[in-house]
């Protein structure tokens, strides 16, 4: 079955002299592999940067059957939407990177999730667009992770917490009895990124060591529910970054 969809690229890797593994987030059937033929001589259709993380591309490709294990090849590519800062802004882009590699480690299933997809699709527009006030736009996409992975935070009521179960993703006034929560300022900046979300009301300005804080702790928790293990690879360009 031919289907004809968009997507966005999370990951690529080179196979051969002229062909790629492209794991795309698709809108109509979620995360996927395929592969794609290159051109051997520079000037052909497809372009490398095509393949960029985060790029937003549309494509055509033979829907196969469950029993086939081969990937399909994409066909008919091209770019959704040309970046105009993502990959020239050196923030915009070591966010970009640690977001793809979120959403390729993070997000394995194949079924698709349309509230997410168009939230991701227009976001990441937006992002390229702002010239300033996006500082905390990896730490709204982690809140949208968790949400994708039915584990969003849960803040029942907007009273002080001591502590958030990174297990459960409940906050609570009683310590776990495991290390996986965190405590104090966390806390406190977690609630208010959560609220911030929720009701809608503008931009959220953190300091650089609240939003390292947030960062540690959304990343954790993410890793923690989806079941990935070890750090994030671009985190540690982050904490330098904004440090």
């Amino acid at each position: 079955m031919r289907v004809s969809g968009r997507g966005v690229v999370t990951r690529s890797l080179p196979y051969g002299d002229s062909r790629r593994i492209v794991n795309i987030y698709t809108e109509e059937d979620g995360m996927r592999g395929f592969m794609v033929r290159m051109p051997r001589k520079a000037g052909g259709k497809v372009r490398a940067s095509f393949f960029f993380p985060l790029s937003q591309i549309e494509f055509s490709y033979e829907r196969k059957t469950s029993s086939e294990d081969a990937l399909a090849y994409l066909q008919d590519i091209r770019q959704a939407y040309t970046y105009r800062t993502l990959y020239d802004d050196v923030r915009k882009n070591s966010m970009a990177f640690f977001m793809a590699e979120v959403l390729s480690r993070c997000i394995t299933r194949s079924e698709p999730d349309s509230r997410f997809f168009s939230w991701l699709w227009n976001a990441l527009q937006d992002f390229d667009a702002r010239e300033k006030g996006f500082a905390d736009f990896h730490l709204f996409f982690l809140l949208e992770i968790a949400s994708l992975l039915g584990v969003s935070p849960r803040l029942e009521t907007d009273s002080p917490y001591a502590f958030f179960d990174l297990r459960e993703g409940e906050f609570s006034n009683e310590r776990p009895l495991y290390q996986e929560f965190v405590t104090g300022q966390r806390v406190t900046d977690l609630q208010t990124l959560i609220r911030v979300r929720r009701e809608s009301s503008g931009e959220v300005f953190f300091t650089r060591e609240q939003r390292i804080g947030l960062l540690q702790t959304l990343s954790d928790y993410c890793r923690l529910q989806a079941g990935v293990s070890g750090e994030f690879h671009s985190l540690d360009v982050l904490r330098t970054l904004f440090s």
